[in-house]
Order: C-alpha cells, then sequence, then structure tokens
C-alpha cells in the first residue's frame, strides 16, 4: 500500500467533481460541450481502468507500494 512520505508532494485542489471527470475520460468519456454529465457505466469503465493500472503498477513496482 501506498504511503504517504513527508514532503513528498504539494496539496492541490483537485475536488471531487474533477476526479469523477478524470475517471469518466479514463472510461473513454469524451467530456465535449453538449455531452452532460458522464453516466454511470462510463464511471464504471474508468474505475476498472485505474484499478488495474494500479494493479499494474503495484506488482511491476512492489518497492514503491510496500
Amino acid at each position: 500500500m501506498l504511503t504517504h512520505q513527508p514532503g513528498d508532494a504539494q496539496p492541490s485542489n483537485f475536488c471531487v467533481s474533477q476526479a469523477v471527470m478524470a475517471i469518466a475520460k479514463l472510461g473513454g468519456f469524451l467530456a465535449r460541450k453538449g455531452d452532460g454529465d458522464p453516466r454511470p457505466t462510463v464511471l464504471w469503465r474508468g474505475w476498472t481502468v485505474l484499478q488495474n493500472a494500479t494493479l499494474l503498477g503495484s506488482r511491476l513496482f512492489p518497492q514503491i507500494c510496500e
């Protein structure tokens, strides 16, 4: 599991709506002007992509994820 180390990163102003939009984009949401809000299916696809990427990263770099 990743742990926070003091001095690792600067605090960010990443709000929930930006996180949801980033996950939706991983699921294929294009975020065009007239698209509206992302639907549950595209969020689920994006969440799955994020989980798979996290699992791959933890297997490729186990020393970082201890």
